[in-house]
């Protein structure tokens, strides 16, 4: 009686196991069948997919799933086309990336010759407009030269952020993401011409209303830190490319007010004299800052240079002014701070001024055997419509023969 329940679990046994083989069998052989009738649905997807089919989890083999029902939509002639679409895409592609290598190649490289730094000692200068600088380097310099131009200056721009660090200001579009390049390529254009450079440096400011000394200590600090990173970066420059003349920053006092830009002027001139070996410029903003001896010196340097322009005043009123007042200061600084000289760093008077060529021939009678040199504005037409500036030009006009006849010939 106790084998009876021993005899039905060993049937049990018996009747599991065989249906188990039978449903593995089973499950084998569709596996097989499944195996073989995707195989060439597989060969072709594995050119397409970026994933091995076989081998994947279940999520991705869904998805997988998924794509293959898309891609095998496609009859072959249309599968064959879209390939064929796909690697012209790429060959263009390629050929783009090609051209814009080249492209930029072109842009971020300027054949130089080398250049010996110019001995000058009478500084016949001109300044463009703004934005004109690359454009009239590339087709002016022979008739600058001719008209005795020895000198061209450059304006590296920086702009200043609300925290007070700064960020150099490229050239225009095609120099966004190489914009030192964009200058570097501009002091190249001049030397290889036959053109002295003289390089400043200039530093776009937002608190033209309300003066330096009143900002936070963080904005004022990082404004100095970043300004002295800039200049002495550009000395070291200005020095590999053998540049003529050099100034640290433009109307320092205007931008910093007369403590902050004095100090910074004394202070950073030792930097600047271990990496620039040429001749060095401080360019005040005009003589109104007055006496600044209390704030520091500018000893040390070659020149001072002051800003004057014949707006909104008559001839007659600019002379008196030029005489009386610029004069006499500008003697008195180069005396006190034992300098080479002092420059007109910049001097335009209005085209629309109808005795243009007349003043420029007066202002040169006065100053000529008084100073060092003149950089005048401005070579070129006004790019900039919207610049409230006046416009500068002087070429194409009678006052063009007048400074020309005292560059080529004195």
């Amino acid at each position: 009686m106790k084998q009876k329940p021993i005899l039905i679990v060993v049937i049990i046994v018996i009747l599991i196991t065989g249906a188990g083989f039978f449903i593995y069998k089973n499950n084998k052989n569709n596996k097989n069948f499944l195996l073989e009738k995707d195989t060439e649905e597989k060969r072709i997807l594995s050119e397409v997919l970026p994933e091995k089919i076989e081998g994947t989890s279940i999520k991705n083999q869904e998805e997988d799933n998924k794509i293959t029902n898309n891609k095998l939509n496609l009859s072959e002639s249309e599968f064959k086309k879209s390939n064929k679409q796909s690697q012209e895409d790429s060959q263009i592609n390629q050929k783009d990336y090609n051209n814009n290598q080249q492209n930029n190649k072109e842009l971020t490289e300027i054949k130089t010759k080398t250049h010996q730094r110019l001995e000058i000692s009478f500084f016949k200068g001109i300044w463009t407009q703004p934005g004109g600088e690359e454009k009239v380097l590339n087709s002016d310099i022979k008739k600058m030269l001719e008209d005795g131009v020895n000198i061209f200056a450059i304006s590296v721009l920086y702009h200043t952020n609300p925290d007070g660090t700064v960020k150099i200001v490229s050239l225009g579009p095609q120099w966004e993401y190489n914009s030192e390049v964009g200058y570097l390529n501009l002091i190249k254009t001049a030397h290889n011409g036959g053109l002295g450079v003289y390089l400043e440096l200039d530093f776009d400011h937002w608190w033209e209303d309300q003066q330096f000394s009143n900002l936070s200590e963080k904005i004022k600090d990082n404004f100095i830190k970043s300004v002295k990173t800039a200049i002495i970066h550009w000395a070291e420059i200005a020095e590999k490319e053998k540049v003529e003349l050099f100034s640290p920053i433009n109307e320092p006092t205007n931008v910093l007010g007369k403590k902050e830009g004095i100090k910074l002027v004394e202070n950073i001139l030792p930097e600047i004299k271990k990496k620039f070996k040429g001749k060095t410029n401080v360019k005040l903003f005009g003589i109104e800052i007055g006496d600044f001896s209390p704030y520091g010196t500018i000893s040390g340097y070659d020149y001072a240079s002051v800003n004057v322009y014949a707006i909104d005043t008559s001839n007659k009123e600019f002379i008196s002014y030029i005489q009386n007042n610029v004069i006499p200061y500008m003697k008195n600084l180069v005396q006190k701070y034992e300098l080479k000289g002092y420059l007109f760093g910049e001097i335009g008077i209005p085209a629309d001024n109808k005795e243009q060529a007349k003043l420029f021939e007066q202002f040169f009678n006065l100053t000529w055997d008084d100073t060092k040199g003149y950089f005048i504005s401005a070579w070129g037409p006004k790019f900039d419509l919207n610049d409230p500036f006046p416009d500068m030009e002087f070429t194409n006009s009678p006052a063009e023969e007048v400074i020309k006849k005292w560059y080529k010939n004195y």
